[in-house]
C-alpha cells in the first residue's frame, strides 16, 4: 500500500524494457525515481519482460540476487536476438516437453 519512496534497507534492482508493450518503460522509471534506495537497469528490447531475451541482464540480475549488488547506474543491455528472429528448435522442443511456451 506504500508508501512508495521509503528508503529500503536492501537495494532495489529495477529491470525496464525498452519497448514493452505491457508495462511500459516509462513506468520502469517512474518506479526507480521514487525509491531512493534503486537502481534501474534499461533492456534495449521488445515484448513482455526481459528474463531470458538478454543474457547480460540475465547475468546482472543473477548477480544481484545472489549478492545484493546493484549494476552501475545507465546500464544498458542489449538484446540477445532481433525482434522477430525465429525461436530456437531446441528451445521450441522444451516448450513441447514442459508445456511452456517459447519466444
Amino acid at each position: 500500500t506504500g508508501p512508495w519512496d521509503s528508503w529500503t534497507r536492501n537495494p532495489v534492482l529495477v529491470i525496464g524494457n525498452l519497448y514493452d508493450p505491457a508495462t511500459p518503460y516509462r513506468n520502469a522509471v517512474a518506479v526507480d525515481d521514487l525509491l531512493p534506495n534503486s537502481t534501474l537497469l534499461t533492456v534495449d528490447g521488445v515484448g513482455h519482460g526481459s528474463l531470458g531475451t538478454s543474457s547480460c541482464a540475465d547475468s546482472l540480475m543473477s548477480q544481484y540476487l545472489l549478492t545484493g549488488a546493484t549494476p552501475p547506474a545507465g546500464t544498458v543491455c542489449t538484446q540477445d536476438g532481433a525482434a522477430f528472429d525465429p525461436v530456437p528448435t531446441s528451445a521450441l522442443t522444451s516448450a513441447v516437453r514442459t508445456g511452456v511456451a517459447a519466444g
